[in-house]
């Protein structure tokens, strides 16, 4: 099956978020997972490193949570459980985009019941401060200040990370590039019905037109590798590491 740009756009948000965080955390982890395309790729990733266990669903209320882990072939094998046996159990969770502002509390108050004294919660939300540059729904964008409230009778935020950062000028020059060739090709068509003059001429240009297009929709590496926040760049999303408060 051949992925679209979005969804592999999508992915790799996702594993570049793993391959950060695997070498932050250690002992087990749940995940809370939206993404069934890369549960088993992101379990691949956190495994390879120092987590013992990765169990993973995609609805914490579940009745049964799937694990993974590595036998002594270094091999990844899975069990199935029932969730409700969890209580205080886990070393880390992790929850990528799951967070909305009508499901904050139910998910924040499972997560506190299922992480160990001092366990680390790793967020990732839609940054607020960006919520001109797209039309996904508003009840899904955080700002820090906002989760610091939301997060502070149950945790505390040790660290904060940016991850993608939307360039405008990006999308102008794709714009005008696609402008150009547009507007090209029906000129061409009226003044050179047979193509000669575009096979010898336009055609090579055409091509470049294409590929430097195609390249400036690319979104480079380093752009999905979560870095410091610095509050002068604001990024897509937000990565916060939090530690549970002790109670």
């Amino acid at each position: 099956m051949k992925l679209s740009m979005q969804n592999t756009e999508i992915i790799k948000n996702s594993l570049s978020r793993y391959d950060f965080i695997s070498n932050k955390i250690d002992g087990n982890v749940f995940d809370h997972q939206p993404n069934l395309l890369t549960v088993y790729h992101s379990s691949k990733i956190l495994l390879q490193n120092n987590v013992t266990d990765v169990y993973s669903c995609n609805d914490i209320f579940s009745k049964k949570i799937i694990s993974r882990s590595l036998n002594h072939e270094r091999k990844i094998i899975f069990k199935i459980h029932e969730n409700q046996i969890f209580k205080e159990y886990f070393d880390n969770i992790l929850s990528f985009e799951n967070l909305n502002h009508k499901n904050y509390e139910q998910n924040l108050k499972k997560y506190f019941e299922l992480l160990k004294e001092d366990g680390k919660l790793i967020l990732v939300v839609l940054n607020d401060r960006k919520k001109k540059s797209n039309n996904i729904e508003n009840n899904l964008y955080f700002s820090i200040k906002d989760l610091e409230k939301k997060l502070s009778l149950k945790f505390e935020i040790n660290e904060v990370y940016s991850q993608r950062f939307l360039e405008k000028a990006n999308n102008e020059i794709v714009n005008n590039l696609g402008l150009i060739r547009k507007t090209s090709a029906k000129l061409l068509k009226k003044i050179d019905k047979n193509k000669e003059v575009y096979v010898k001429i336009f055609q090579k240009t055409m091509k470049k037109i294409n590929t430097i297009k195609e390249n400036i929709e690319k979104i480079p590496d380093e752009d999905f590798i979560p870095k410091k926040y610095d509050d002068d760049k604001q990024p897509f999303f937000l990565l916060l590491i939090c530690k549970k408060i002790k109670t």
